[in-house]
């Protein structure tokens, strides 16, 4: 029993002790009433001092604590029960809400950790996915990337299972006319070598090889140039369709890396600038065009589209040769600066808006003013690269807010 229990019960065994007195004793008169009384008062005293919860504090903490269970074990503590909880329903309780507590317990921990490998793996395929939303959203914008980056990739190996095959066919060709003039050549064992190897994931890695059998290929037909004029027409014909699908291939690379209507960087170009980027100090610019709905919405997408392609010639021409400028899609456009300070940075950037500003935009639809919004973040030491970039987009957000038209530094 509480302390409280026990003193109201010591009060109540008080009153039933001083019945007899107050019947039977003069008033004020009696000692052992007097006594009584007093202890009575004493123990009133204690009992209010008691601490305890208030009712409509108790009600609104219970009505949060039911919320947090489901429906079966939160009607337990609703107020329309009308009973009594047994022992085994206060054990059953018990039992849910420790389960619940460490079930939230472990989102606290786990979801940090999920929103963490999301972005770190959007980085690798060139994917934002380090924004406010909820971790259901990136995951869909991981998938999304996900999907596209494999797309690309696809076409890739496609274009270099297309030249292996060529190369194959000319291999096969160049063997049989050497065994015809009883000629050997060591440049077909080495391309049988090379072609006989798995091609490496890396595009660039895989395109090397391909290159290197292409030229012992080319090699290996100066050898018998003289003995045939039909393996010479063949060869020839050969070697510019290896051609064909080597550009093929490196339009393919290209296209995986690049914007398709402007010629920047994409997301994955950029991604892989700022992976390889080995710089103590760099700056990085996020930019977009000021009000481009309504140059769509009153000159039309394609003049639209001429407004991004003459911006985007705007922004390179205005860079120094080892800076990166990327669109991430839409009218949003971003600058790397590496070694560049937030100063550097800043008057670059000034500079890019002054650029943008005085340029005759002549388009289809007739010439268009277009200005520019930008945002400045210098790189913190270890600051992960979502981390940074997000400030300049907060950056540029305020550029926007407060008037647009102009530059805002992340301090």
């Amino acid at each position: 029993m509480t302390e409280a229990v026990v003193i109201l019960a010591r009060l109540i065994d008080d009153l039933d002790e001083l019945r007899p007195f107050v019947l039977a004793a003069s008033k004020g008169q009696d000692t052992d009433l007097r006594s009584i009384l007093r202890r009575m008062a004493s123990a009133m005293d204690q009992l209010q001092q008691q601490p305890a919860v208030p009712v409509g504090q108790y009600q609104r903490l219970k009505r949060l604590l039911s919320r947090m269970l489901d429906a079966e074990h939160g009607s337990l503590l609703s107020g329309h029960v009308g009973r009594k909880l047994s022992d085994e329903d206060w054990d059953e309780l018990t039992e849910h809400v420790e389960l619940r507590r460490v079930i939230v317990d472990q989102a606290q921990h786990d979801i940090p950790l999920l929103q963490q490998t999301l972005a770190r793996c959007g980085g690798l395929i060139g994917e934002d996915v380090s924004s406010d939303d909820d971790p259901a959203s990136r995951g869909r914008r991981f998938e999304m990337g996900l999907r596209e980056h494999l797309r690309a990739d696809v076409a890739m190996r496609a274009e270099l299972n297309a030249l292996i095959s060529v190369m194959r066919d000319s291999l096969e060709s160049l063997a049989t006319m050497l065994d015809s003039v009883g000629e050997n050549s060591p440049e077909l064992s080495q391309i049988k070598h090379l072609l006989e190897q798995d091609l490496p994931e890396d595009p660039e890695a895989a395109r090397q090889i391909l290159q290197q059998a292409r030229e012992e290929l080319l090699s290996a037909g100066s050898h018998i140039v003289e003995a045939s004029n039909a393996v010479q027409s063949r060869m020839q014909e050969q070697v510019e369709q290896m051609s064909l699908l080597t550009e093929q291939l490196k339009k393919a690379e290209f296209q995986a890396r690049n914007d398709p209507l402007t010629g920047l960087s994409n997301r994955r170009r950029l991604a892989e600038f700022l992976r390889d980027m080995d710089t103590d100090v760099a700056s990085f610019v996020m930019l977009d065009i000021d009000f481009f709905k309504k140059v769509n919405d009153q000159y039309g997408h394609d003049a639209g589209d001429e407004v991004l392609t003459d911006l985007a010639e705007i922004l390179l021409s205005c860079v120094r040769e080892c800076d990166m400028v990327a669109r991430l899609g839409g009218e949003e456009f971003c600058v790397v600066f590496p070694d560049g300070s937030l100063d550097v940075a800043t008057d670059l950037s000034e500079r890019l808006r002054m650029a943008v500003e005085v340029h005759d935009f002549k388009t289809s639809a007739g010439p268009i003013p277009v200005t520019i919004s930008l945002g400045v973040a210098e790189r913190y030491a270890e600051e992960a690269n979502s981390a940074w970039i997000k400030r300049a987009d907060e950056a540029l957000y305020q550029a926007k807010m407060t008037g647009r038209n102009r530059v805002q530094r992340a301090e």
